[in-house]
């Protein structure tokens, strides 16, 4: 459900992130044009879990759901995401199929970054595309930790 980006400043809506906080105006400036202004209503699935994507988003507003489906007959809440998180890192890092499915709690408004975006991003500006993966790259790993510690107290 794509909507008119005209009326969105995409940078500010970046910046305005927890991943866009890292970078200067200007470098949130140059990732802006490669980032695409979309909404989702209430409800509607934005993937889900096992489907391939190329994508991840940043989450400007609204409340979406991480849901891991555990069996056929389970789906649990793994986190609640509002404004300024991201989501969809894992697929858009190794192409892999998605680890979870993600549904709109209430109305979202998400900015995307598609893989192919990404790509033309390094082609012309690599300094802050690396630094947009590095960024990415240590948020994965902190869940990871976070996910790892769980597990820990759980034994």
């Amino acid at each position: 459900m794509a909507t008119n980006t005209d009326q969105i400043d995409t940078a500010q809506l970046f910046a305005a992130s927890k991943l866009g906080k890292h970078f200067t105006a200007d470098e949130c400036a140059i990732i802006a044009p490669y980032l695409e202004y979309t909404h989702y209503a209430k409800g509607h699935s934005i993937f889900v879990q096992g489907e391939t994507g190329d994508f991840m988003a940043f989450l400007g507003h609204g409340v979406v759901e991480v849901i891991k489906d555990i069996s056929k007959t389970r789906d649990t809440i793994i986190v609640i995401l509002g404004p300024g998180n991201s989501f969809g890192e894992l697929s858009f890092v190794d192409g892999e199929p998605r680890s979870a499915s993600v549904l709109a709690r209430e109305d979202v408004e998400l900015l995307i970054m598609h893989k192919s975006q990404f790509l033309a991003m390094r082609q012309q500006h690599l300094e802050t595309a690396f630094k947009f993966l590095e960024l990415i790259a240590k948020q994965i790993s902190k869940r990871l930790r976070l996910t790892t510690k769980e597990l820990v107290y759980r034994a």
